[in-house]
């Protein structure tokens, strides 16, 4: 029997195998749908089947001439270079090996029910294969712990079973999209860049594809990016069907892993992997992601080419389904793809490089993108765009918001006409090439339209723009073919940065203010620079020196190695010149929490209850792509609290004297915090002192106990006589006077007014440095009256 005999007889007998028994994957190329019903059937071998097989290895090894299952996978699908069609399958036994030694006469190519004859078959073994890879793995806060880690390892693997020609980059994604490691065939150096790969932040997959999309693009050969992720998103400025415009056009196919999924994000993951012609994998546990990441190794290292010029080379935009069958082992088994063959018409798009944000300006551009037709030979172009005029207004004056693009060559070659509907929220343009100037053919940006936009439009707030009409003519006035694509974007909320504390701000006490993205505004959502000026009230406070130490690292940073801070130090105006930007290869600051601590020595001499400013100024951030993020400040104001007192000078007028002893009459029994924490409360130095409910009252606790009584004269009597500035007494402690000490009272009757005069006898007067007493009112209407030195 015949190798055509037996694929006639598999073919028959695969009708009658169950729908149980199939297996069925969907895939696309170039936008295409793929799929593949794998039959097998068991045959007897015959002397001519058997000479046939007996030079088909699998796995790099010869195998022998025995019943077999086989199974066909349609890789990719390349009509790039249409009527040249270009397919990758791979072909695998029951086992899971790959088969070699594959020639024409094992494959036949069928394009929508027609043989395509003749075809070229060429083995792509492992070591002859450099395959470029993205690996891209999601980093949101979800995959944290077990999850990462064993993304991490799946990752390392893959790197460990790379051949000699085959280089690899490194793209983690959350809320932010970045590139731990270019291309390189460094497997150490692209190990560390996964191993550094932390768990922090939302997910943003239709962000990261577009990323890896530019970054795979310019890389020649064969290409290929395996996404990981475990979750839905929710993060990104691009939605599925803008990522897949710029992803689909490229060709590479994009190979996911769901981990832990839902149903409602394991469709979006397929529709990925079909759109692009990669391939879906389910992985329900961490742990076998490692052999998922060892199957598509395979799958990109050894597999067919086949090619073949197309019987039906008509463009006209349909969809053509491909059919490869395989035969060998005695068995066969077959899978589908589709391409859509190209269409002569050219595709005009709204598109932007700009971020909406809240009262900003925003840039429109109108562009024939690199996946369209180029037009030809383009004269005269007329388009009206449609703006949500609620929203914004086109920027004045409009002859510096509406110009053309590139496209059209200098601007004395052709001519412009803008017509402004502010009512109804429309612009229309009309762009022609004068007489005698050349037409446009090409690719590429055609007009600009800028617009304010609404200070108070709210985060993530949709934009629409749309075509309402579009015309193109070439120079003979023959209307051209066109397509039109409009445009939703997302409004990019304000982030704040804001100025904040933790503590309060004393006299001779460190003060630590905080520089912050805070807990209540938006989230960071990837930073990679930023410079700002801090203003400080300089009367009362100075940065610690040196003042590179005065400024730290916060929580959203990470080691000091991480990134370049530099501080310019403007003391005479009160200012401080921040620059921060955190190092290329390390990952985007993002999130919210604390970005640096500035640390500030405050004079004694700040008053209680002082207003103290401190304003962000001069804001700048930019993101990797170059981007200013917008940045309002949130300045903070607070009061100080407490004061610097010297035990004794109950005034605050900086010596102890007689009047001192006024001040405790002024401020009799008021309470307040008093000095616990010191020592020694009545030693001649400067002590901090909590708030009084008369500020000056602080002064007057001279003992610092809480309560402004007459014990209080014995700090005055300890200290009699110091100034600030003098040493500290030798003996901060009150002793008893030596000798007898007498008081005697004698009333003095004044009118409504009673005087009680006190006199003190000593044997050795020149001791006594001071007195405390108690007088008790036995009358309940006498009133006690301030009391007056002798």
């Amino acid at each position: 029997m015949k190798i055509a005999q037996f694929r006639d007889n598999i073919i028959k007998q695969g009708k009658n195998v169950k729908k149980s028994n199939r297996t069925v994957k969907t895939l696309r190329g170039t936008g295409c749908s793929l799929r593949r019903i794998f039959l097998t059937a068991v045959l007897a071998l015959t002397a001519a089947a058997s000479s046939q097989a007996q030079n088909i290895t699998a796995g790099g090894t010869q195998m022998p001439s025995v019943q077999a299952a086989l199974t066909t996978q349609y890789n990719r699908i390349d009509a790039r270079s249409f009527p040249r069609i270009v397919s990758y399958v791979t072909v695998s036994d029951s086992n899971g090996n790959t088969l070699g030694g594959l020639t024409e006469s094992n494959f036949e190519v069928r394009e929508d029910g027609t043989r395509e004859l003749p075809i070229e078959v060429v083995e792509l073994r492992d070591d002859s294969i450099g395959v470029s890879v993205v690996l891209v793995i999601d980093r949101s806060t979800s995959m944290r712990n077990q999850p990462i880690e064993d993304a991490r390892n799946a990752a390392m693997t893959f790197v460990d079973l790379m051949n000699s020609k085959d280089q690899a980059a490194v793209v983690s994604f959350a809320s932010d999209v970045r590139t731990d490691h270019g291309f390189s065939q460094d497997k150490d150096s692209l190990k560390a860049a996964i191993s550094k790969i932390q768990a922090k932040g939302g997910t943003a997959i239709y962000d990261a594809l577009v990323h890896t999309a530019n970054l795979i693009e310019p890389v020649p050969g064969r290409k290929a990016i395996i996404l990981l992720t475990d979750g839905h998103d929710k993060d990104s400025q691009n939605t599925y069907e803008s990522a897949m415009n710029v992803v689909v056009p490229i060709n590479v196919p994009v190979f996911t892993i769901g981990l832990k999924v839902g149903s409602e994000e394991e469709v979006v993951l397929q529709n990925i992997a079909r759109d692009t012609g990669g391939q879906y994998y389910r992985s329900p546990k961490s742990n076998d992601l490692e052999e998922i990441y060892k199957t598509i190794s395979a799958l990109l290292h050894h597999q067919y080419r086949i090619t073949y010029t197309t019987h039906n080379d008509t463009r006209d935009g349909t969809r053509r389904l491909v059919q490869i069958d395989a035969m060998a082992l005695n068995s066969s088994s077959r899978d589908t793809a589709s391409y859509r063959a190209p269409l002569d018409i050219t595709t005009f798009a709204l598109a932007t490089r700009d971020v909406p944000v809240p009262g900003r300006s925003f840039m429109l551009d109108v562009a024939i993108p690199r996946d369209s037709l180029e037009v030809f030979g383009m004269k005269k172009l007329t388009f009206t765009i449609s703006y949500p005029t609620a929203l914004m207004d086109v920027k004045q004056p409009a002859a510096q918001a509406i110009f053309a693009g590139r496209l059209w060559g200098a601007s004395d070659s052709y001519t412009l006409a803008a017509d402004i509907d502010e009512t109804a929220g429309t612009v229309t343009l009309t762009l022609e090439k004068k007489d005698g100037a050349d037409t446009i053919t090409g690719t590429g940006l055609v007009a600009h339209l800028t617009f304010s936009l609404d200070s108070t439009l709210q985060d993530g707030q949709a934009l629409a723009f749309r075509f309402s009409g579009l015309q193109a003519w070439n120079g003979d006035g023959v209307a051209l073919k066109t397509q039109t694509r409009d445009l939703v974007v997302n409004v990019y909320g304000v982030l704040t940065l804001a100025a904040a504390t933790k503590q309060q701000c004393s006299p001779g006490k460190p003060f630590t203010l905080l520089v912050e993205f805070p807990k209540d505004a938006k989230a960071l959502p990837g930073m990679r620079t930023v410079n700002f000026v801090l203003s400080y009230p300089r009367q009362y406070l100075t940065p610690k020196q040196p003042v590179q130490a005065a400024v730290q690292g916060g929580t959203l940073l990470g080691g000091a190695d991480e990134y370049n801070l530099k501080i310019d130090d403007k003391g005479s105006e009160g200012k401080l010149v921040i620059d921060l930007a955190q190092k290329s290869t390390y990952p985007l600051i993002a999130g919210q929490g604390e970005l640096l601590r500035v640390q500030f020595d405050v004079s004694p001499d700040l008053p209680d209850s002082t207003v103290l400013t401190f304003a962000l100024q001069e804001i700048f951030a930019h993101n990797d792509a170059g981007w200013q993020l917008p940045v309002r400040p949130r300045n903070l104001t607070l009061a100080s609290y407490g004061m610097i007192v010297w035990p004794g000078d109950t005034d605050g007028n900086g010596s102890v004297e007689l009047r001192d002893v006024n001040m405790l009459g002024v401020y009799w029994n008021i309470s307040g915090p008093g000095r616990p924490d010191e020592q020694d409360p009545v030693a001649w130095k400067g002590q901090f002192s909590g708030r009084y409910p008369a500020p000056q009252a602080a002064h007057a606790d001279a003992d610092g106990s809480g309560r402004i009584t007459e014990l209080d004269l014995v700090p005055i009597a300890v200290n009699w006589g110091r100034t600030r500035g003098q040493g500290a007494a030798k003996s901060a402690a009150a002793r008893p006077a030596s000798g007898d000490v007498r008081l005697e009272m004698a009333p003095v009757e004044n009118g409504a007014q009673r005087r009680v005069r006190i006199f003190l006898q000593s044997e050795a007067p020149e001791n006594v440095r001071g007195v405390a007493l108690r007088i008790k009112l036995g009358d309940a209407r006498l009133i006690s009256k301030s009391p007056r030195p002798g």
